[in-house]
This record gives C-alpha cells, sequence and structure tokens, in this order.
C-alpha cells in the first residue's frame, strides 16, 4: 500500500477552484487511512509559487504533497503541531449513519428586484402567500 500523503503545500488561493477540491480529498482519505495521523493543508501567498518553483528547479509548481516517514519527518512534526487537520463536517456526519432530518432556513425579503416596476396590487404578500401554501397543504 503506498504511504499517505502528510502535507499538502499549495501556493494558492483557498478558493481557487484549481485546488477548492482536495480540502475534501484530504479529509476524506483522512477518514480511510486511519492507522496515520490526518492530513495538513498548508496555504502559501500566491506569491510564493514564484520562490518555490525556483527552489524546486521547476518552471511552475501547483501542489508539493510529503509523504509519511522518510527524511522530512521534521518538517512534518513542525506542521503537525501548527496547522490543524482539515476537517469536513458533513463527512463526518455522512458515515455516522444516523439520519439527519432537512433544515431549511427561510429568510424573508420586504422587496423583490423582479417584482420592480409592477404594480404591488398584483403580488401578494410573503405572508398571504405563504397563509395560503400552508392551507392547501
Amino acid at each position: 500500500m503506498p504511504r499517505p500523503l502528510a502535507v499538502i503545500f499549495l501556493p494558492k488561493n483557498k478558493d481557487d477552484m484549481a485546488v477548492a477540491h482536495l480540502p475534501v480529498l484530504a479529509a476524506y482519505a483522512s477518514l480511510v487511512q486511519s492507522a496515520t495521523p490526518a492530513t495538513r493543508i498548508v496555504m502559501f501567498n500566491i506569491n510564493a509559487e514564484k520562490q518555490l518553483a525556483i527552489v524546486l528547479g521547476l518552471p511552475k509548481v501547483g501542489a508539493v504533497g510529503i509523504m509519511e516517514g522518510g527524511e522530512s519527518s521534521s518538517l512534518i512534526n513542525f506542521v503537525r503541531e501548527h496547522v490543524p487537520p482539515v476537517d469536513v463536517p458533513w463527512i463526518r456526519e455522512a458515515g455516522s449513519g444516523k439520519y439527519l432530518p432537512l433544515k431549511v432556513v427561510v429568510q424573508e425579503s420586504k422587496s423583490d428586484p423582479e417584482q420592480k416596476g409592477k404594480s404591488k396590487s398584483a403580488t401578494a404578500p410573503p405572508t398571504e402567500t405563504r397563509a395560503k401554501a400552508e392551507g392547501s397543504a
């Protein structure tokens, strides 16, 4: 079995679509490989990519992963002491096997941008609409 990744270094913005899936994958992989400590993700400033590429002798760097064990154990231990494991609550909840009821948050608005310019008598106020919907259910 291959050694799991202990740390993933990302010189990207955390909202970048190219890396947005990595926290979920890291959290899931950590649950599956429960014998080893959870994978940590370290985000660098986007400007650090150039410096990291120069040090590694590469034209560009998208991510650097360090596997468990080997010569990098002191770096891995440092990261584990200072960076919390990736936590994705819905993965834990889904794996529990318990029924989770639907939670819907309703927020009412006093104005509707689509109704702008139309007469107010053409639409019912939100409370009347809700009362009609509840009465017909």
